[in-house]
């Protein structure tokens, strides 16, 4: 189980990377920031960054306006 934005989820074993995880929950990779465990994570690390039980994540959205 980890935490994201506050609601705790199960992670399949499918899921286990940030990408994968992300993709799953259906986030933009291109549109989002991710902190994980308070630390930002560089978009070109998703795939390598392997989630663990207990993590937590913030998945913030690049939001427009004029």
């Amino acid at each position: 189980m980890i935490t994201v934005n506050g609601c705790r989820i199960d992670l399949s074993e499918g899921n286990r990377n940030l990408s994968d995880c992300l993709d799953a929950q259906g986030y933009r990779t291109d549109r989002v920031v991710v902190v994980l465990n308070e630390v930002v994570v560089r978009r070109n690390a998703y795939s390598s960054v392997i989630l663990k039980d207990g993590d937590v994540m913030e998945v913030l959205h690049f939001v427009g306006g004029g």
